[in-house]
């Protein structure tokens, strides 16, 4: 502590027995980096003196903010078995990415989509096994949610990126569906089923996402 003192010599204690620093800037000075890394607070009327800790402490609070559903009260914490499901979704699409029959079957969806197409410069299996270690990634990513709020919401939105282009596959692949006028306006097949339930897909990771941000952003939560 004294290393300290002596590189920000316009600080003290702000009660004896009390290990935190009160700095004040002479002439509104820049508060030293080490200020910030030990986390020393300025006095509440000089902190709009220092934008740059004024910054550090509203970005601190927001992360503080996210939420997570298993810490709700009455029924909200029972999205959190939207997030199970979704985990178990996510590592079993996954782990698929990485066969020859899976590779060979999502080639159609991905070399027809204005999404997704330059993926083929990977080659039929590359682009399966990259998207396989996305939905990797976001099932771990959503795993951790249930501990880590902020990880909740990256998670969600990897996979409303996810299921948001792998419905555009129900409009872009050619042959899953076909448009009329006649009785059956919308006459699709068996992948064109399979496409279209992930719309119900995208709005759980939707609803994930909303519910993992703070109150300020979103004001979702009554508790």
């Amino acid at each position: 502590m004294g290393a300290i003192r002596r590189q920000l010599p316009h600080c003290w204690h702000s009660k004896p027995g009390v290990s935190r620093l009160v700095c004040r800037a002479r002439n509104q000075e820049k508060i030293p980096i080490i200020a910030l890394k030990i986390g020393i607070r300025t006095e509440g009327r000089k902190e709009a003196q220092f934008p740059v800790v004024r910054q550090a402490m509203e970005k601190d609070i927001m992360i503080k903010d996210f939420n997570v559903s298993e810490k709700g009260h009455g029924s909200y914490w029972l999205l959190g078995i939207l997030r199970w499901v979704m985990v178990l979704i996510f590592v079993s699409f996954g782990i698929q990415k990485f066969t020859p029959q899976s590779a060979d079957g999502i080639a159609l969806y991905i070399s027809n989509s204005p999404f997704v197409s330059w993926l083929s410069i990977f080659g039929i299996r590359g682009e399966a096994y990259l998207l396989g270690i996305i939905e990797l990634t976001t099932a771990a990513l959503l795993a951790a949610g249930a501990f880590i709020p902020i990880l909740s919401a990256l998670g969600s939105l990897m996979g409303v990126g996810t299921f948001a282009i792998t419905w555009s596959f129900f409009f872009s692949t050619p042959g899953v569906v076909k448009w009329s006028i006649s009785a059956d306006p919308i006459a699709w097949n068996l992948t064109g089923e399979f496409l279209y339930k992930d719309v119900v897909l995208l709005c759980v990771c939707i609803v994930l996402f909303l519910a993992s941000l703070p109150n300020k952003a979103v004001p979702l939560r009554s508790n």
